[in-house]
């Protein structure tokens, strides 16, 4: 029990440093170019897709041996279809509720003023559309519910999403609206599917509205 305690602690930690910083690792080859904040070429953004896809399938093999996630398995039911659709829902409302927030607030939880030189569409779309919400579903709403309360999964699931919550680090009170709004979705889903792929899908869904509306407004 208590080596499984550990392995569990220490997978959490791998798959978040990974989210946040190890990924980074993928972009050695091209890390000349991205120094000089230069465009890339269609072969060095072939090269980030497939870098990142690389990394995302080895942590799902790992997630599937572990009995973690299971793709085939979710997508031949259609048990979790209505709370997927409520996800994405949710998603739009939250997001629509954060921008009055900060209106109200007077700092607008989507900064327009934030530079987004040096960034790379890419490299963005990739790490927090399909990297990120594979470790973090994994973590908060897969991994740590087993740790930390495993006999209450509402009490597990409260805690993992403040923490999910505080690591995103809100600035402002329309972000801490969006983040705390995004991690009770997800959990939501998760009490009622169990089922940690569906909660990927809509965090997928919602970092890419996000990205969309950025990208838009910046």
């Amino acid at each position: 029990m208590k080596r499984t305690l550990i392995r569990r602690i220490i997978e959490c930690l791998v798959m978040l440093a990974i989210s946040a910083a190890l990924w980074q690792l993928t972009l050695i080859p091209i890390a000349s170019t991205i120094n000089k904040k230069a465009p890339l070429t269609l072969p060095q953004n072939v090269f980030v897709i497939a870098a990142f896809s690389v990394l995302v399938i080895l942590i799902n093999l790992y997630a599937k041996k572990q009995s973690y996630i299971n793709w085939k398995e979710f997508f031949s039911g259609n048990a979790t279809i209505k709370w997927i659709l409520f996800g994405l829902l949710a998603t739009l409302v939250l997001h629509f509720l954060a921008t009055y927030v900060g209106k109200i607030e007077g700092v607008p939880y989507l900064d327009p003023n934030v530079s987004t030189e040096g960034q790379y569409l890419v490299i963005e779309f990739m790490r927090t559309c399909i990297l990120s919400p594979v470790t973090e579903e994994l973590v908060f709403r897969r991994i740590l519910t087993k740790v930390i309360f495993p006999g209450n999964l509402k009490v597990s699931l409260l805690i993992t999403g403040l923490i999910f919550t505080a690591i995103h680090m809100p600035v402002s009170v329309g972000d801490w609206v969006n983040q705390l709004g995004a991690a009770a979705i997800l959990s939501v889903i998760y009490y009622k599917t169990e089922k940690v792929e569906a909660c990927i899908l809509v965090h997928s869904f919602m970092n890419l509205f996000l990205n969309i509306i950025s990208w838009w407004i910046i």
